[in-house]
């Protein structure tokens, strides 16, 4: 009775030149003043709308002012022009703004289940006094809503959500910013607009306010109105969290003991990688694994179909590997991104090993950490001049004049040659793993790259696809990085996976990628502490977000002089904390680990029992949650007395830490057993009762 009146009284509050969005689920109120005065999820008749200061629904920003008498008045800086005033005719909206000449259009459509905003443009009026002309404009906010923050807020959908309500505003489009700011009131302001240096005008974002229960498939009809993937079909597949192992060198001749293992060790999802079956990333032409090309990529995918596993696919998609044509065939591709252009003072001869630069060329690149993971940034100092590329060992850049030092001339396969005076230099944009180059989005680079990916998913039609290297575009990222995943995935086209994940994301992505991408494997002493640290915090994360987290990869480490490998006690952690957040897990293999690990038959069967729990395990209430914990340590093992062969859940302490040993205890039927087992040998694990 409460919340009808509530309703009631806000309907009442509306005056004759407010706006009124709406349709079945939520209704919105605009003042005549551009700023939302209510926003109301009808079902429940809840007030959403923060609290405190107001927001301009529509806002201009100038990087400066770029009026004539403005920038004569204000200091040159980034300068916003809220919206003074709205009006409506029919779906469109008219928005006026203070300190500027502007008039922008937006376009509303009031869908059942969403309501969808489409900026058009602007027109400008000038004044018939003083220097005047049309002024640019930077970035535009054609959304700002302030709402009331909820138990959970995720930052990837842009949603914020509770048990009662969910409210959400997505993007249309990759070239749609869309984002959230704390507000002083604790609320946030959603935000949805564009910038000119990607797409000044033509972009869209729709708003989706209904009870929880209903959230879900409210956004989906969005998505197949909007002719958007469809994220939320995604987050419904069966297989949505099914293991993945992922096998190095899956071909031919190894796809029997790929599958051998996959059934083994539980998996119902098998992953191949670029390299597996081609020789280089950007034109991926067939290497010698695959001598018949289509037909052999054909014949090993309908054996993973064949033995009952899903065929998954790794790729890189936004980069060429330095051993591709596009960068070693002896015509370096122009259009590999540069992240700086730089201008020779001085005319270089082909022998040169010092290249004169007219710009400082200092921090173009970090400065090399020799405790990095890789350990060589220096590969990543690469230009290119004309058709030539030229890495150089350091930068001269204290004072003029400016110079690369210690250049080696003619690098990956091009010719050494006499360059003028003035000639431009792009600082190429080498990966963080240097072996790759990344591409310009700007170009048909992207497209071209996906061209050839789409054809490999179209022979094996992957369920599932792993956009690999996501975060390797240029900024800005909130674009750019989603932008080259649509690339690819319109590449795909009717063969698009019904499943996908990915190394970075934007707020498009969701639609895309139905999981989260795993984190880069951890060494197997240091697993327990990056759990809380970076998977555990993850998958809340993305929990916020309706999202299952990857809790992969896990690489199949051997013992070392210096490392116990990965051993039983580390499969168990990680499937079992996956389990609990009912996740899936992929595991990275190649077939020389797997032969020389001692402890590879132990470690398969911890995998298959915590894969088989998935459908056979019943747990407690509050069970989860104990799981979960990063602190407390969950076994899946048969029955220590024989008395039956059921699989019991229990938890283990571990007793030492000593590198030749392992050794855990647990308790059962109030009598205490010790499990033991050396790291670097096959003899049996052993568990005996303790007292």
């Amino acid at each position: 009775m409460i919340s009808l009146g509530l309703f009631a009284a806000a309907a009442c509050a509306v005056l004759q030149s407010d706006v009124v969005i709406e349709n079945r689920s939520v209704r919105l109120v605009l003042g005549s003043d551009a700023c939302a005065k209510s926003l109301v999820v009808k079902a429940t008749g809840e007030e959403c709308l923060a609290s405190g200061t107001p927001r301009p629904f529509c806002q201009i920003c100038q990087e400066r002012p770029y009026d004539n008498e403005y920038f004569i008045t204000y200091p040159s800086k980034p300068t916003r022009f809220p919206a003074n005033h709205v009006s409506r005719n029919g779906e469109v909206l008219e928005f006026g703004f203070t300190g500027t000449f502007d008039i922008a259009t937006v376009r509303v459509k009031e869908a059942d289940d969403f309501i969808h905003f489409f900026f058009e443009g602007t027109r400008f009026r000038l004044e018939d006094y003083g220097l005047k002309r049309k002024t640019e404009i930077d970035s535009f906010a054609f959304v700002q809503l302030p709402v009331r923050r909820r138990a959970h807020f995720g930052a990837w959908l842009n949603v914020t959500w509770d048990d009662s309500a969910a409210i959400a505003l997505v993007g249309d489009s990759p070239a749609t910013r869309i984002d959230a700011f704390p507000r002083d009131d604790g609320g946030l302001d959603f935000y949805a607009g564009c910038e000119a240096r990607i797409r000044p005008e033509g972009v869209g974002a729709f708003l989706v306010a209904t009870p929880r229960a209903e959230f879900l498939t409210s956004l989906e009809k969005a998505e197949l109105a909007l002719g958007l993937p469809n994220g939320v079909a995604g987050r419904r597949h069966p297989a949505k969290s099914v293991p993945c192992l992922e096998f190095n060198g899956l071909n031919p001749k190894t796809v029997d003991l790929a599958i051998e293992v996959a059934k083994r060790g539980g998996f119902g999802m098998l992953k191949m990688n670029w390299q597996s079956m081609t020789r280089s990333c950007g034109h991926f032409p067939w290497n010698a694994n695959y001598p018949n090309g289509e037909a052999d990529l054909k014949m090993v995918v309908d054996k993973i179909r064949a033995a009952g596993l899903i065929p998954a696919f790794h790729a890189h998609y936004s980069k060429a590997s330095t051993n591709d044509a596009y960068v070693c065939g002896g015509v370096p591709d122009r259009r590999l991104h540069a992240i700086r252009h730089l201008t020779l003072a001085r005319p270089v001869a082909p022998d040169d090993t010092e290249v004169f630069v007219e710009e400082n060329p200092h921090y173009i690149l970090v400065k090399p950490d020799p405790n990095s993971f890789r350990g060589n940034e220096i590969e990543r100092h690469l230009v290119q001049i004309g058709d030539e590329l030229i890495r150089y060992t350091a930068c001269a850049g204290e004072s003029s004049p400016y110079r690369l030092t210690g250049c080696v001339r003619g690098f990956f396969n091009t010719k050494p040659v006499a360059h003028g005076l003035s000639e431009r230099i792009r600082h190429l944009d080498v990966d963080d793993w240097p072996f790759f180059i990344r591409a310009d989005p700007a170009t048909s680079l992207n497209a071209e790259i996906a061209a050839r990916l789409a054809e490999i998913q179209r022979i094996g039609r992957f369920d599932f696809v792993y956009f690999d290297g996501a975060e390797d575009a240029p900024a800005p990222f909130w674009a750019n990085i989603p932008l080259a995943q649509k690339i690819l995935w319109d590449a795909f086209g009717k063969d698009a996976p019904a499943l996908a994940a990915g190394a970075a994301h934007g707020n498009w992505s969701w639609h895309i990628f139905t999981r989260g991408g795993p984190l880069d494997i951890f060494k197997p002493e240091r697993l327990r502490a990056a759990y809380p640290t970076y998977i555990l915090r993850k998958a809340r994360e993305n929990a916020e977000n309706f999202t299952d987290t990857d809790f992969g990869w896990t690489g199949w480490h051997a013992p070392s002089k210096t490392s116990t490998g990965m051993q039983p006690d580390h499969f168990q952690f990680l499937a079992s904390k996956a389990f609990a957040w009912n996740a899936p897990l992929t595991v990275v293999v190649t077939p020389s680990t797997l032969a020389r690990h001692p402890r590879t038959e132990d470690n398969l069967a911890v995998l298959k029992l915590w894969a088989d729990a998935r459908s056979c395990i019943r747990l407690v209430k509050g069970q989860l949650e104990e799981i979960r914990d990063p602190n407390r340590e969950f076994w899946l093992v048969k029955d220590p007395t024989g008395e039956s062969a059921d699989i019991l859940l229990v938890e283990v302490k571990k007793v030492v830490s000593d590198p030749t040993r392992c050794e855990f205890t647990y308790s059962y039927k109030e009598r205490h057993y010790t499990v033991t087992w050396n790291p670097s040998d096959s003899a049996p694990i052993q568990t005996k009762r303790s007292f």
